[in-house]
């Protein structure tokens, strides 16, 4: 009887049985592409094969607690090596990729210690050499922030000139704030407005100026004079 030689040499490519082909050796409809040892690349394992590569990769992890990465001293084929600009195609699939991923708690924990205090000033990549003025950071600053929830309390959220409680309200300066720089912060020098109100004071701050003093004297606070 010949013994065919079932077993793969070094080099050979698989071959794609087509629909409907036996197996020789077990005399199956065996199609699907054969590879070294007849196991088919889609076939399913078993419930006992899968729990033995489940403890085999158990076991590795355990023996290397750095996980399955690369051994030491291993140089990775893109060590220095830096990807050219992000074209729209490629960023879509970034995006696709992203989209949808949830991140536990203590993983947000541990990138925000990672990132804190290293991306502040020069250190971030939108730093520009400092071309915001000093005005515009204290418009955006806390000390800003305070003294306008200071002012709506003291007013009870409530705007001076019509009356009107709550809704979209607005801290004025009764004297103007880009040029009395020592009462930008000032309590007495901040009135609350709504919104309609506020616009009419605009590019007439100083024909208001009167008018506010009188409201804040009324109301029992006095702010310091103009000079």
């Amino acid at each position: 009887m010949m013994v065919l030689d079932t077993k793969f040499k070094k080099g050979q490519k698989p071959y794609l049985h087509k629909e409907g082909c036996k197996c020789f050796r077990c005399d199956k409809n065996y199609w699907k592409i054969h590879i070294r040892g007849n196991v088919s690349r889609k076939r399913n394992h078993s419930l006992k094969t899968k729990n033995k590569i489940r403890n085999t990769i158990r076991l590795r992890y355990l023996k290397n607690k750095s996980g399955m990465g690369f051994r030491k001293g291993y140089i990775p084929w893109n060590k220095g090596k830096k990807l050219g600009p992000l074209n729209d195609k490629r960023k879509q699939r970034i995006s696709n990729a992203l989209k949808g991923r949830k991140f536990t708690k203590i993983w947000k924990k541990r990138m925000s210690l990672a990132r804190k205090g290293k991306y502040f000033g020069k250190n971030n990549p939108a730093w520009k050499g400092g071309l915001t003025s000093e005005i515009e950071k204290q418009r955006a600053s806390m000390k800003l922030k305070k003294w306008r929830n200071r002012v709506f309390k003291r007013d009870n959220f409530t705007c001076k000139m019509c009356g009107k409680i709550g809704g979209r309200i607005h801290p004025h300066h009764i004297f103007k704030f880009s040029e009395f720089p020592k009462k930008r912060f000032s309590l007495k020098n901040g009135i609350t407005l709504c919104v309609k109100c506020h616009k009419k004071t605009f590019q007439k701050e100083n024909q208001f100026i009167e008018v506010f003093l009188a409201k804040q004297a009324n109301s029992g606070e006095l702010p310091t004079s103009r000079r």
